[in-house]
């Protein structure tokens, strides 16, 4: 099977769910509680499976040393995320993460830090995560797959505009 709309769709919504999960742990062992940070109300956070979609879409054809992949992903996550927070602030009139404090922000929107972190898990990502989801996605039956992303596109879709009606300053 190639990489072809439903693969990425895949990609993209398998990501989102993992990392919704991966922010719920980690705000589970920072606030010793249970919080949803997302814009979305679902189990799926889109940032996460934007920056992979892209990533990957990046480096579909080009086969690059690790720090080729460090320095894109650093770039293009970075990008991303500084985008989404101003893009989401400008909207919704609230600022969804905030790095002020952090050691060389830029508008706490991004900062060093979270920059670095987004670079190791992008080469990560392409070097393991990727290859491993794409050989989950090509041994699951292809009807199964196509009827069970368009189940979960559509709650995806009705979560995103119910989020939107209800964020809505």
């Amino acid at each position: 099977m190639k990489r072809d709309f439903w693969y990425y769709l895949f990609l993209f919504l398998s990501m989102a769910i993992l990392g919704w999960f991966g922010e719920l742990l980690f705000m589970l062992f920072v606030n010793h509680r249970v919080v949803n940070g997302g814009f979305l109300l679902g189990p799926w956070t889109p940032i996460y499976g934007w920056g992979c979609l892209m990533i990957a879409l990046i480096f579909k054809k080009e086969k690059s040393d690790n720090l080729i992949v460090l320095i894109k992903s650093i770039f293009y996550c970075s990008l991303l995320e500084y985008l989404t927070s101003f893009i989401l602030e400008i909207l919704f009139c609230k600022k969804w993460w905030d790095y002020s404090n952090y050691f060389l922000n830029l508008n706490g929107r991004i900062c060093l830090f979270n920059s670095l972190l987004w670079g190791i898990l992008g080469l990560i990502y392409i070097r393991k995560i990727e290859p491993y989801v794409y050989k989950l996605y090509t041994g699951l039956n292809s009807n199964f797959i196509k009827k069970s992303l368009f189940l979960v596109s559509f709650l995806y879709i009705i979560d995103s505009i119910y989020s939107i009606i209800v964020r809505m300053p």
